[in-house]
């Protein structure tokens, strides 16, 4: 796959990109002196797309911060194969990047206290073999849990 190049030069610090059609350069950035909005230039296309905040909450902002794990990219299949048309509502809502992330964060919490609670009930063997084996059962018994009561779970 070939990357596109785009033809550019900085001027005062901000790159702006050379349009064709137009003969003109537009500024990589732009903001509306009404609304005060910021725009970024699509140098595809040469339109300009607003630069909006996914969230305002400084918690929600911090969250977003951290990758999507396993369990919060398991609940996000389980939506779309479920309830697709929850989808474009959790994104409208600004839901559909936070939820998984809490999820996430709620499946460790749950992860943690389950392995000491099978540990607690289930010495590990000393074998090779039988460790091997109590590693797998633990990993599968943890697992399902976690993915029945939180990843393959309905939220709003």
């Amino acid at each position: 796959m070939t990357e596109t190049t785009y033809k550019t030069k900085t001027e005062n610090g901000m790159t702006h990109y050379w349009c064709e059609e137009d003969q003109i350069y537009y500024p990589e950035y732009t903001t509306d002196e009404q609304t005060k909005l910021s725009y970024k230039l699509d140098p595809t296309n040469f339109l300009y797309f607003p630069m909006l905040e996914y969230t305002t909450d400084p918690e929600e902002k911090k969250l977003l911060e951290e990758p999507i794990d396993r369990w919060g990219r398991a609940w996000q299949k389980f939506v779309k194969e479920q309830y697709p048309t929850d989808v474009t509502v959790l994104q409208l809502q600004c839901r559909w990047a936070i939820i998984p992330r809490l999820i996430d964060r709620e499946a460790w919490e749950m992860y943690d206290r389950l392995e000491k609670q099978y540990t607690a009930e289930n010495p590990r063997p000393k074998d090779f073999m039988e460790c091997a084996r109590w590693e797998k059962m633990k990993s599968l018994e943890i697992d399902g849990t976690i993915m029945r009561e939180i990843a393959l779970q309905r939220r709003e």
